[in-house]
This record gives structure tokens, C-alpha cells and sequence, in this order.
């Protein structure tokens, strides 16, 4: 915690591409439909703008027309939440998945870690530490955590929701960290997987690939 808290404090903004794969899948397996985005984002505090660079459906590019209204839309609606935000005030902020967040700071007493153990991965040293949430929520996950040992720099994640969300029967998240200058955590590559069932008779799998590439540690942004 204390290594994240100063990361945090060191951390002011940030920039990087981000690459998600959406996969819509049938029941065995087999691929319905896949959409392929490639956006840079920039962040600073809770300010974040993502600007789409490229787009493909089921392997064929988008046009340019088609690929201005998407970030034409993305960006209403960005600014119609940024608005929702801005009336109904300060509210606690939806928990995600993030990059080892159920050992930040603002999640303590949300959590317990019943065990830690020596693993490897990858060829490293490392520890991995069971996560175990402290009441049923959708906002937070149980599962493992693994850090190297010495630097407790994040190697991997796998999570699960301790509570599902609506018509979802099952969801997983699995996490390999990146690490910047001095240190400081990242998602380089995210894969969250869920099915389920909307009506009696409609099933639903997909899967949602996020690679992120080419980070920037507080770059001059505008």
C-alpha cells in the first residue's frame, strides 16, 4: 500500500494507446462478431479523453466517415456523463477491475488477504496473495494477486465479481502488469470474459481483449 500511495503521489498524468478487441461469441466457442478499436488516451486526475485512431468490424476497416461519427458520438457522451457528474456532485466512483486495486489505500477494510505464498511466473519470483473481499458486492473481486518478490512489482491478476451483476452467470478478469519509471503499475494487457442470459431463451458470451502500449508518465499535457 505504501508503494502504491507513492506511486499515486508521483503520478500526476499519463498517456498511452490502448488496442480492445470486443468479441461476441456462441455457446461453443465459435466467433459471432469482433470489433477492433485503437484509441490514445490522456488522463489527468479524473479527467480522462480518449481520441479513436482506428476501427475494424469483423476484420474490415472502418471508413473514415464512419470512424468520425463513433468518436463524434463517444465524445457527446462523454460530456453528457461529465454533466450528470457535475449535478448530482461528488459520489463514490464505480470500483473496477484495476491494476492491483483491492491493496490501494481507499479499499482498506474492504478486503482480506488469508495467504500469501512463494509461486513463479513467467520465470520470476514471485508472491502470490489471496484476495478475499469482505462482503458480497459488485464492486468488489475475490481471487489472487502474484507481485515479484523484492520489488512487488505486479506480475499478474485474476479476478471474479464476489457478486455478479444482473443477468451475468459467470465473469473472470485476468490482468499482466506493466511497470514504469520508478516502478509504478500498470494493466499492459487485460482479458475479461462473461456470459449469460438476458431473456429465458437468449444467451449471451463475450470476451474484451485491452492491450496498452506506448505509455507515457506524466507527459505535458494541454
Amino acid at each position: 500500500r505504501a508503494h502504491l500511495a507513492a506511486c499515486s503521489s508521483l503520478w500526476v498524468s499519463n498517456s498511452f494507446i490502448a488496442t480492445t478487441y470486443e468479441r461476441e461469441l456462441d455457446d461453443d466457442g465459435t466467433l459471432e462478431k469482433d470489433v477492433v478499436k485503437r484509441e490514445r488516451v490522456y488522463s489527468r486526475g479524473e479527467e480522462r479523453r480518449a481520441f479513436l485512431e482506428a476501427m475494424w468490424e469483423n476484420g474490415e476497416p472502418v471508413p473514415p466517415q464512419k470512424l468520425a461519427a463513433h468518436q463524434a458520438k463517444r465524445e457527446k457522451e462523454r460530456r453528457k456523463r461529465e454533466k450528470d457528474d457535475q449535478k448530482e456532485g461528488a459520489k463514490e466512483k464505480d470500483r473496477s477491475f484495476g491494476i492491483l486495486e483491492p491493496f490501494e489505500t481507499a479499499h482498506t477494510g474492504d478486503y482480506d488477504f488469508p495467504s500469501v505464498a512463494a509461486d513463479t511466473v513467467d520465470s520470476v519470483p514471485a508472491w502470490r496473495i489471496e484476495v478475499s473481499p469482505r462482503r458480497e458486492s459488485e464492486e468488489l473481486v475475490r481471487g489472487r494477486a502474484w507481485v515479484e518478490q523484492g520489488s512487488l512489482r505486479a506480475i499478474a491478476e485474476e479476478y471474479e465479481p464476489a457478486k455478479l451483476p444482473g443477468k451475468v452467470h459467470g465473469m473472470t478478469m485476468r490482468i499482466k502488469g506493466g511497470s514504469t519509471d520508478p516502478g509504478c503499475p500498470y494493466p499492459r494487457h487485460m482479458v475479461l470474459r462473461a456470459h449469460g442470459r438476458a431473456l429465458i431463451f437468449m444467451k449471451f458470451r463475450f470476451e474484451v481483449e485491452v492491450g496498452l502500449d506506448s505509455v507515457q508518465v506524466n507527459p505535458d499535457l494541454p
